[in-house]
């Protein structure tokens, strides 16, 4: 299964996208990562431009473009996905898209063993938009949304230590700059334990 993670934000949007049947854990499986970064101040003018991101990001991994074809060339516009003509897409369309939500309260992350800046209702309220405005984006390119909290995925893992941890399966160099980026590559590759986790119990209780 192809899957899409997400870091939320509303300024620094974290992806990766990974082929769960591939050894994760073995450095394989990781077909592309990055980060949107949202250049508008207004929430309103964020809503419209974090769209055109996604919906570029997903024609990108969900087409056989060329390796070097830039997220910019890909018009949303004149090349709109519809079911109709789901039967031209490549078979390696994302499936499901994995999104981290925010923590139900407002805390302070350096307090309670988390690394980044404080979490004030402010910034919850902004991330919980976020989250909002990219479900409803990819709740029509996937076939399926699931969401996570950090604390389910990493528990009290520090940023630097999910980084130092993705750049050593996966021989990456993402530095501090890159945190939203290894997270969502963090949050595919927990996806993609669980997932075939499951289908090796579902193969047991089979056989």
């Amino acid at each position: 299964m192809r899957i899409l993670a997400i870091d939320s934000s509303i300024k620094n949007i974290g992806w990766a996208v990974l082929d769960t049947s591939a050894d994760i854990d073995g450095g394989k499986g990781l077909l592309g990562s990055g980060t949107l970064r949202t250049k508008k101040t207004g929430d309103a003018e964020r809503v419209y431009e974090i769209r055109e991101l996604l919906m570029r990001l997903i024609k990108r991994n969900n087409q056989d473009f060329p390796a070097k074809t830039s997220l910019m060339d890909i018009d949303p516009v004149s090349q709109p996905y519809s079911k109709q003509n789901e039967a031209a897409l490549s078979l390696r369309r994302i499936e499901l898209a994995i999104i981290e939500k925010p923590e139900g309260f407002s805390y302070d992350r350096h307090v309670s063993r988390r690394s980044g800046k404080a979490m004030n209702k402010k910034a919850l309220g902004q991330n919980n938009f976020a989250v909002g405005i990219i479900a409803a984006v990819l709740s029509q390119h996937v076939d399926g949304i699931e969401f996570v909290s950090a604390q389910t995925w990493k528990g009290t893992q520090r940023k630097p230590v999910t980084r130092m941890i993705v750049n050593n399966t996966f021989g990456l160099k993402l530095e501090a700059k890159n945190n939203d980026e290894s997270d969502a590559i963090g949050i595919g590759c927990w996806k993609g334990r669980r997932l075939r986790l499951g289908a090796k119990i579902e193969a047991q209780s089979n056989g």
